[in-house]
């Protein structure tokens, strides 16, 4: 029996073309078959995401989610790779990696990817560290990530129910 599926993304009500190829191309191509979209409108992003992953844990019975931040493109294929990865038990969170940059002003950014490990700080406690360079086509445990895109299981609730 496949595993059920939804999409979910939050915007401002204006999306980009190529924002949207991708999610039709990964729900109409991927082979996977995704029961719902999930779409929440506005310009505060937190309580957006709030507001799906809360409908999603409590009003739905689907097994997976995959969030995709409307300012970034998916494809086919790298949707497959994380759909291939997943594990409810052992992987139930696995995320694509996309880039920011901490000067996406300036003329020439310095793009980094969106994962990170806790490391700690030289005056006490714990920080985040990009991992730069990253491994190339590698899948890699990171302890921290972008919400940007994400494919998560279900039982994620249950663990933080527990």
């Amino acid at each position: 029996m496949q595993e059920s599926i939804a999409i979910a993304w939050c915007d401002n009500g204006m999306v980009d073309g190529l924002f949207a190829q991708g999610i039709c191309d990964v729900t109409l191509k991927s082979g996977i078959t995704f029961g719902t979209a999930l779409r929440s409108n506005g310009n505060q992003i937190a309580r957006q995401r709030e507001t799906l992953i809360n409908y999603w844990y409590d009003s739905t019975d689907y097994e997976w989610l995959l969030w995709v931040d409307s300012d970034v493109v998916i494809s086919v294929e790298g949707f497959l790779k994380l759909w291939e990865r997943k594990d409810k038990d052992s992987k139930p969170i696995v995320t694509g990696v996309y880039f920011t940059s901490s000067e996406p002003e300036m003329p020439l950014m310095d793009p980094r990817p969106t994962i990170f490990k806790f490391a700690e700080r030289e005056n006490g406690g714990l920080g985040l560290l990009k991992v730069h360079p990253m491994p190339k086509d590698s899948f890699i445990q990171v302890d921290a990530a972008g919400m940007g895109y994400t494919l998560m299981a279900s039982t994620m609730n249950e663990v933080e129910k527990a």
